[in-house]
């Protein structure tokens, strides 16, 4: 029965035509653009979620602000009493609430940062006629209220502005794109929740003829005098009780003071006068803006340098400071990097509603600002020498094994052939007698 050969059946392997370090080359090319695609995925929904976040806090803020409710504790001691107080804890309140609003994403406020740093937060409430768009040629400028920020009134348009700088992760490109600036702005109508009381009596109302009525008889009896009450005393404001509650000093880089007024009425800021003598630091700081409270009434553009000396005077200002209530008045420097020192002035003129008396607040001191001392760090014992490993030779490479061919694979077992048969030779007669035998008988 002849052979089978099973080739056909398992046919053999070939040999590969890669290299060894073929997948590890691949891979190293490839790595670099993967990462890049995760880096811009991740980049892609943070962006999405901080700007969701500046769009909630704008629409919390003109939510809240159209209704005219505000957080009591903005408020002074004895509560808000007047038309100004009660304006001014509006746009606290209107603060918080965006503030709020917006809490899904790491920031900071206004007045701790400069608005070129990543995560700068601002919340602006303004009037649309009073709103200065920022300055399309400067990427850092931001929005503005001038001269400052209002709750509106009811039946007037309000303006809520979101803005924050938002922090790029992605390597290469924060060197030169740090932040991305998102702001968000909503505009709505204040509803009416101070209107008048309905008169009882409208204007083309006729009242009904009364019938005439029996004229009483005059009487003999004097009429008793009408007691007419007392009107009460009007305060008067008194300028000294606005005073200074903590005196010119640096906080950081920026020149800080306090003003308290303790006046049952509120005070207006009208005129801001800022001098600075002598002043010493190299290379020059520039004055950056100029605040009271949460209003910056001054932007230095261009910088306004002060070395050695420079003054910025205000005029026409309207910055309320609430009754029983304190405002800081702040100065920004820029681009201080040695230490700051000189004389400085600052004059506040203060007015109140129908009075013609001004009332100026005045403090001069020399100053002198120090970089804060870095700590000398602790010394840490450097870690212990550990001796090199002994270089052990590595194993010999083992020679591949010779290839074993296949076995030969054989269907069923092979037939071993028959015997043959081979016949055993017949006897023949010899013809020769054979006398070794007995003699016959005879």
């Amino acid at each position: 029965m002849s052979k089978i050969s099973t080739a056909r059946f398992f046919p053999r392997r070939g040999k590969s035509n890669g290299f060894p370090s073929q997948s590890l080359t691949e891979f190293a090319i490839i790595l670099p653009l993967v990462l890049l695609v995760l880096f811009v995925v991740i980049e892609i929904a943070r962006l999405m979620h901080a700007w969701l976040a500046v769009e909630n806090g704008a629409r919390f803020g003109v939510r809240y602000a159209v209704t005219g409710e505000y957080n009591p504790q903005y408020c002074p001691a004895d509560g808000c009493s007047s038309d100004l107080e009660f304006s001014s804890a509006r746009i606290d309140s209107i603060h918080q609430i965006a503030w709020t609003g917006s809490s899904s994403i790491v920031r900071v406020a206004e007045g701790e940062v400069d608005s070129t740093d990543p995560s700068f937060f601002k919340v602006l409430v303004c009037e649309p006629r009073n709103l200065v768009e920022p300055d399309p040629g400067d990427p850092f400028s931001t929005y503005q209220c001038v001269p400052s920020e209002s709750g509106g009134e009811p039946g007037e348009r309000i303006t809520v502005v979101v803005e924050f700088n938002h922090p790029l992760l992605t390597p290469f490109l924060t060197t030169i794109w740090p932040h991305l600036r998102l702001s968000a702005k909503r505009e709505a109508i204040v509803e009416g929740y101070r209107i008048r009381e309905p008169d009882i009596n409208p204007p083309d109302y006729v009242p009904p003829t009364k019938q005439p009525t029996n004229t009483p008889k005059e009487s003999t009896s004097t009429p008793l005098p009408t007691i007419t009450p007392t009107p009460s005393a009007t305060p008067t404001p008194d300028c000294d009780l606005i005073r200074i509650r903590s005196g010119l000093r640096f906080q950081g880089e920026d020149l800080v003071m306090t003003i308290r007024n303790d006046n049952p009425m509120n005070a207006f800021l009208s005129r801001s006068e800022f001098n600075a003598q002598n002043v010493t630091n190299s290379p020059p700081a520039y004055l950056d803006w100029l605040s009271f409270g949460f209003t910056k009434y001054y932007i230095a553009n261009p910088p306004k340098y002060l070395n050695p000396s420079g003054e910025v005077v205000n005029n026409g200002l309207n910055i309320v400071l609430g009754s029983h209530s304190d405002k800081g008045w702040r100065a920004d420097f820029e681009d201080a990097s040695s230490p700051i020192s000189g004389s400085f002035s600052v004059t506040l003129i203060f007015k109140f509603d129908n009075w013609p008396v001004e009332c100026p607040i005045a403090d001069s001191a020399y100053l002198e600002v120090q970089p804060s001392r870095t700590p000398w760090p602790t010394s840490t014992p450097g870690p212990t020498r550990t001796p090199r490993p002994t270089i052990t030779p590595g194993p010999s490479p083992t020679p591949r094994p010779t290839r074993t061919p296949r076995p030969t694979w054989t269907i069923g077992p092979t037939p071993s052939p028959a015997p043959t048969f081979t016949p055993r030779p017949s006897t023949t007669p010899s013809s020769t007698p054979d006398n070794s035998g007995p003699p016959p008988d005879i």
